[in-house]
This record gives C-alpha cells, sequence and structure tokens, in this order.
C-alpha cells in the first residue's frame, strides 16, 4: 500500500514545524501565506466528577493564504488541523480536518471547493455568548438527537457567498457525491442569510444534514460599545422529533477583560419529550495581551428529571 505523507502524526508536526519556519519567508515574498492557530487548554470540575484537563474550544493550528489575480479576484486556500493539547494528539486520518478548500473571491461573490464549515454552523456560533466549554449547551446534538457531523462542516462540499450589498449577503452550500459516485444517506446542504452594518449583526439560516433531519436558525447581535446582547434560536426535526433550543446573553466589557453570561435553554417537543435542559452560565475573561486571555466559567446544568449539577472550568488561551 503506498504511504502519504501525511499518514502519521509525526510527520504532520514535521510539516507545520517547516510551515512555521518557512511562512514568514513566504509571507513577504508572495504577500499571502500566514500561519496561525489557538490554543485552549483548562482544568474543568462538574459536580460528582474530579478535576480534569479539557479546553472551552478546541485548539488548532492552519495555514491560509491568498493571490491576487488583477481585476479584483483573488485565489485563496486554508488547511486546519485539530490539536490535542493534553497529549498533542492530532487526526492521523484527518490531519486537516478542520478545513481543507480552496476557492476564488472577486466582484460577484466568493467560491470555494472542499472541507470547510456550513453556512448553518455560523448562524449558531456567531451568537453563543460562552463561545464553549461548559457554557454552551452543543446546540446541533441536542436539536438532532446525535453530534451531527455534516451540521458544522460539508465534505466533497461547494460553497458560494454573494458580495455584500447594504449589509446582506447570502451564502450556501452543498456536499457533493464522494469520488467513485458514492452517495451519502443524504445530500447535506445549507443556505444563510446575513445582514451586518454597524453594530448590528443578524442571520437566519436553514440546514439539512446529511444523516437526516432538518435545522432552522436565527442569530442576533447588537454591540453598543459598553454591551452586547445576542441571542440564537434553533428549531429542528429528525425522525418524527421536534425540537427547539435557544439562548440569550451578553457580553459586558470590564477594565482589561470581559464579563459574560448566557441562559440556554432546549425544548423536546417529542411524543415522551428527556431531552429539555436548561443551562445557565457566567464567565470572565482576562485579557493579559491582545492575543492571551485567562477565562473562569461556572455553569449550572438542568435536564429534565434529573438533579442540576454545577460545574466550574479555569483556562488559558492563546491566539496567534
Amino acid at each position: 500500500m503506498q504511504k502519504t505523507f501525511y499518514s502519521r502524526p509525526g510527520r504532520l508536526a514535521l510539516a507545520l514545524l517547516a510551515a512555521s519556519l518557512f511562512a514568514p519567508a513566504v509571507a513577504q515574498g508572495q504577500g499571502g501565506v500566514t500561519l496561525y492557530g489557538r490554543l485552549d487548554v483548562n482544568l474543568t470540575r462538574a459536580q460528582g466528577q474530579k478535576w480534569h484537563m479539557d479546553r472551552a474550544s478546541h485548539s488548532r493550528i492552519g495555514l491560509r493564504g491568498s493571490e491576487d489575480l488583477g481585476g479584483g479576484l483573488r485565489a485563496q486556500f486554508q488547511l486546519e488541523s485539530r490539536i490535542s493539547l493534553k497529549d498533542g494528539a492530532v487526526d492521523a486520518a484527518r490531519p486537516w480536518g478542520r478545513q481543507a478548500w480552496l476557492g476564488l473571491r472577486g466582484p460577484r461573490g466568493a467560491l470555494r471547493m472542499g472541507r470547510s464549515y456550513s453556512p448553518s454552523r455560523y448562524a449558531a456560533s456567531s451568537y453563543d455568548a460562552m463561545d464553549g466549554g461548559i457554557g454552551t449547551p452543543g446546540t446541533r446534538a441536542l436539536l438532532l438527537g446525535h453530534a451531527s457531523a455534516t451540521f458544522v462542516r460539508f465534505e466533497n462540499g461547494v460553497y458560494y457567498e454573494t458580495p455584500r450589498l447594504a449589509g446582506l449577503a447570502l451564502s450556501a452550500g452543498v456536499s457533493l457525491h464522494a469520488a467513485g459516485g458514492a452517495k451519502p444517506r443524504r445530500r447535506a446542504r445549507s443556505l444563510r442569510l446575513h445582514y451586518r452594518r454597524g453594530a448590528a449583526d443578524l442571520s437566519v439560516a436553514y440546514g439539512q444534514p446529511g444523516e437526516g433531519g432538518h435545522v432552522a436558525s436565527a442569530g442576533l447581535a447588537w454591540d453598543f460599545g459598553f454591551i452586547k446582547p445576542m441571542a440564537q434560536f434553533h428549531a429542528g426535526a429528525r425522525e418524527g422529533r421536534r425540537r427547539a433550543a435557544w439562548q440569550i446573553g451578553l457580553a459586558l466589557p470590564s477594565g482589561a477583560g470581559e464579563w459574560r453570561a448566557a441562559f440556554s435553554r432546549l425544548d423536546d417537543r417529542g411524543p415522551a419529550p428527556q431531552a429539555d435542559r436548561k443551562l445557565l452560565a457566567l464567565s470572565y475573561r482576562h485579557k493579559l495581551s491582545r492575543r492571551t486571555l485567562l477565562y473562569a466559567t461556572v455553569a449550572h446544568d438542568q435536564a429534565r428529571s434529573q438533579p442540576g449539577r454545577k460545574g466550574i472550568e479555569l483556562g488559558l488561551r492563546h491566539s496567534f
């Protein structure tokens, strides 16, 4: 069997190390390649559990780049890999599993092909006041009854985004058949209308994950400067079970840091509702620099017919 270059985690690490050494030189010579990433690690404890190491958001490292083709047209690409800071592991089977795409952007919009985020994903994550961790309920798993991979990302995906006009942009994505004509159980597709102008940020979206079911979403945020309220609502169905989830939250700048609070709720509208859930969370983030912050989050999770559970996480995040 022929071996590929990225067949082992060690080779991926070597490739990323080489990229980190040579990316600045490439960026200087061509003006288009950037090495970037986020590292996130914390200590977490939930009621009934011991302290353990975790993360609020996934650590990742990647390369993104562009080339000016003239006439306002640019070629763009992005490669992004997930990394675990607990043991340094990467996904050997899918080293660029977070994103791997190539596309063009110009006056008539942007076209991308490959593995990337679905438009519906942005209608959820862009309005999550807690931005991951114990304060985030995990919308896709709660709504669909399973952790739908294609609610977040499409494989064999084709994506198009219109130019932004008066603050409005429309984005669409669809997953095509795999090589050899193999058909997924269902072709995943998603559509999002996004309005962003001044302090206002509004989205409505509709998605059909490849595993079945559908999710309709809406999100709103308004940045007043001294406070930023935000809200999101999702309604989904799969195999006859209907569920709705919503979250209201806010971000409040305070000196060198920021307070965040959110209340989330899931309503199971099935014939025998079992997944009803309420989640209340409060977080403080202290900026040590423009790229590094400390954070602390406390949360209270109340599932249907179960005693409430409290949790806490204390972490460090660095972006580059």
